[in-house]
């Protein structure tokens, strides 16, 4: 709820705010904010429940944890339950965000629900990180609207896809402290070459340190693990072929993403989405096809 700055009433207690879910079998909450209206909302706390905050521009602050952040152009804010916190706009100027809430039973048993709990309170993105979350945040959107047997899954799959661009951009952010050359160079490596080499031996090679030492200092600074990273970034591609190039042989995609054998990639891909490359495929196609 909305109240006037100076009608706020300050209180150290934080309220236990519950809500329905509008899709009881989808439990994410998404909305499109945009106003100029000076105002505050009340402390409070959702159990369960983790909160992103998509910011496109403002001037507006918010209090997590007893912490006071600001945007700094695009911005991402992670609330992680049961975190109290509250939302206030000072200024006149216009502030536009994405709200999404997610159920934590979304992501229950999932390589995701460990990838959120180590992302930053804030997250400063390009103006490409934010359309590319907001692309994701429509077809979230979209199956609340028009839910199917379907829905869950393939709403959830678009979440981990905006954890995984977050925790990029986390990454990248978090990195510049400074970042080491040596890690640039392995992680472009990794993101412009698939089908190459990527294994530790040869990766370390290319930037003259030894197989643990660039396993250390990998994980360091990017805070994941090296073969991880290269899976994460191997599937996600795969992801955006399966939706994109209906006719792609999943041979020959498994090929172009530097997978050995078909089996590998099979076990790979439906350990992270839950299902295998051509269901997948049909899924996402046959939404497509609905919302049109």
């Amino acid at each position: 709820m909305i109240i006037p700055m100076r009608k706020r009433r300050h209180s150290s207690k934080p309220v236990n705010e519950k809500f329905p879910w509008p899709c009881p079998q989808l439990p994410v909450i998404l909305r499109w904010d945009s106003t100029n209206r000076i105002g505050s909302c009340s402390l409070h706390y959702h159990p369960g429940v983790f909160e992103l905050y998509f910011v496109r521009k403002g001037a507006c602050r918010y209090l997590i944890n007893r912490r006071f952040f600001s945007p700094a152009g695009y911005t991402a804010f992670i609330i992680k339950p049961p975190r109290p916190h509250q939302f206030f706009n000072d200024t006149n100027r216009w502030h536009q965000q994405v709200v999404m809430m997610v159920d934590k039973t979304m992501l229950a048993g999932r390589p995701a629900a460990a990838l959120i709990e180590k992302l930053s309170e804030k997250i400063p993105l390009s103006g490409e990180e934010l359309n590319m979350i907001e692309m994701r945040c429509r077809m979230i959107e979209r199956e609340l609207h028009h839910p199917a047997d379907s829905s869950r899954t393939m709403a959830r799959n678009e979440l981990e896809n905006i954890l995984l661009l977050l925790q990029r951009a986390d990454r990248g952010k978090t990195a510049v402290e400074p970042a080491d050359p040596r890690i640039i160079k392995v992680i472009h490596r990794i993101e412009t070459d698939y089908a190459g080499d990527l294994s530790i031996g040869r990766l370390a090679s290319a930037v003259a340190m030894s197989p643990g030492h660039l396993s250390h200092l990998f994980k360091q600074q990017t805070r994941i693990g090296i073969k991880q990273y290269i899976l994460q970034c191997r599937i996600a591609e795969a992801r955006v072929s399966l939706e994109t190039e209906e006719e792609v042989k999943l041979s020959a995609l498994a090929q172009r993403l530097g997978f050995c054998d078909m089996s590998l990639f099979y076990r790979c891909f439906q350990r992270f989405t839950g299902m295998t490359p051509g269901a997948y495929r049909r899924i996402s196609h046959k939404n497509h096809r609905i919302r049109q």
